[in-house]
């Protein structure tokens, strides 16, 4: 068992606390490292269903579903590279679904903007 204390900038001084009960056998340093990659991924898992709907694998073939996942890893893998490569720093620790829902799907703006942006001062 390992026990786990994080100070976060901005918040009350209070820690947060955490247990990690585990059956590795290594160095305390190394099992909280582990754990934090091992969220990270699921992290990257949830993105990856939510963003694309990776998990969306209703046809009856396997290598139409085949097709379809690697459709989904495709465009998880472009929306990463667009995240990385394009976009201004305040924006671009922003999840997948945040993007697709506020960039794409609204156009970048406000529906004043799209409709006559030569007016915004």
């Amino acid at each position: 068992m390992v026990g786990k204390t994080e100070f976060h900038a901005g918040e009350w001084c209070l820690p947060r606390v955490g247990l990690i009960v585990t059956n590795l056998e290594t160095d305390s340093r190394a099992v909280v490292h582990f754990y934090n990659k091992r969220g990270t991924a699921e992290q990257r898992i949830k993105e990856g269903k939510q963003a694309v709907k990776m998990t969306r694998l209703s046809c009856h073939g396997f290598r139409c579903d085949e097709v379809r996942l690697g459709l989904s890893a495709l465009a998880y893998n472009l929306g990463n590279l667009w995240r990385r490569l394009a976009l201004p720093e305040r924006i671009e620790n922003w999840s997948l679904t945040s993007l697709q829902q506020r960039l794409v799907k609204t156009g970048g703006g406000s529906r004043r903007e799209r409709i006559a942006p030569w007016k915004m001062a």
